[in-house]
């Protein structure tokens, strides 16, 4: 493999430095076989990437479990690896997710599992208002985080998170701990929201990693949606680009899908590819120390790393903000897509998402007792 990535950011008060371009463990769920996981996983390797991330609820479990195969001839040292607690599942040995035993079981499980002495970072994992209360009680879960930190067997902690409370929750909570965030569709050419809830400036102050995941909006932003998301293989036509990787919410996402064909067109008309813009585009901000990328074929990997170490022209996203930057800014929150982990009518939540379109999701609240 011709490219390859030299640059190392540091990832806020950890010391770590790490690849800007990262290892979505997620990714290698879908992979054919093992083979084609510890494949990938050994092309980005190769490639300078030594920033991995994944969690025990990534492909039920089967994301550790081929990351521990694939990184198995690999001297520790040779890569950075995050996982998650605080997801439902058998990690957790029959505990509460949030709670002190459900974190050292999840986190044993993890070790177990990804074949290491320790994780570099482990991050609470998308939780609500009520489990951030229990994570943080007594008897919670970061107490569990406090006695893996002090057994060296967790080196670092912080959140994984769509919304931005539980990441300054756990900061004001937790300060000199909390030393990670990673967030997710926050800042990629159709939406800039790490400023929400002045997010951006208080890591920055904190000195707080910063993680930048779903770059590629869950596989919106490449030119041909349905090489890259699973939800586009089942409804896609060729005739309907960008609006396949939306799947059932596409009728709901008309502007969204019209701004990412928009922008794919725009690329091409100077030569380039969405996914080029789309790599790059995180890349010029240094307070983004590292953006994971789940692949699943050795052609995605070399295709990323190839976006990764080619530089747009000067001046591109300039043109970018000139041409089609209103067009961005009036996908306003509410024209976004989101998931969440728990999407029920009654869950309490966080400030910043009662903006969200529940008609998105109102297939899965058909299940629920509202």
């Amino acid at each position: 493999m011709s490219a390859i990535v030299t640059e190392r950011r540091t990832l806020g008060s950890t010391g770590l430095g790490i690849a800007p371009v990262g290892i979505g463990g997620a990714g290698l769920c879908a992979c054919p076989t093992d083979a084609v996981a510890s494949e990938v996983t050994a092309a980005f390797l190769k490639g300078g990437v030594n920033f991995v991330d994944t969690g025990p609820a990534y492909g039920g479990g089967e994301s550790e479990r081929r990351l521990g195969v694939a990184l198995a001839d690999y001297p520790r040292d040779a890569y950075v690896i995050q996982t998650k607690v605080g997801d439902e599942g058998a990690q957790n040995g029959g505990h509460s997710p949030f709670s002190r035993a459900g974190v050292l079981a999840s986190v044993r499980h993890s070790l177990e599992t990804l074949k290491t002495p320790y994780v570099d970072i482990a991050l609470l994992h998308d939780p609500y208002v009520d489990e951030v209360d229990a994570f943080l009680g007594k008897g919670g879960g970061m107490e569990a985080v406090r006695e893996l930190m002090g057994q060296g067997v967790v080196k670092h902690f912080g959140c994984g998170a769509r919304e931005h409370g539980p990441h300054l929750r756990l900061l004001e909570a937790c300060p000199g701990e909390f030393r990670v965030s990673q967030t997710v569709d926050d800042e990629n050419p159709l939406r800039h929201f790490l400023d929400q809830l002045e997010l951006r400036d208080t890591l920055k102050a904190a000195n707080v990693g910063l993680v930048n995941a779903a770059p590629l909006y869950r596989g919106l932003l490449v030119d041909m949606p349905t090489t890259y998301h699973s939800v586009a293989a089942e409804a896609s036509r060729p005739k309907s680009r960008h609006a396949a990787v939306l799947g059932q919410h596409a009728a709901s996402h008309t502007e969204l899908a019209a701004v990412a064909s928009a922008t794919a067109d725009w690329a091409a008309s100077r030569g380039t590819s969405l996914l080029h813009v789309a790599v790059q585009w995180p890349l010029r901000f240094d307070d983004i120390a590292c953006s994971p990328y789940g692949c699943s074929t050795l052609a995605q990997v070399d295709g990323l790393l190839q976006a990764a170490t080619t530089p747009l022209p000067e001046g591109t996203f300039t043109a970018l903000e000139a041409d089609l930057g209103e067009q961005v800014a009036n996908l306003t929150p509410e024209k976004h897509f989101y998931w969440f982990k728990k999407q029920r009518a009654g869950n309490k939540e966080w400030p910043e998402m009662a903006v969200y379109p529940r008609a998105t999701w109102a297939h899965a609240l058909q299940a629920s007792s509202l």
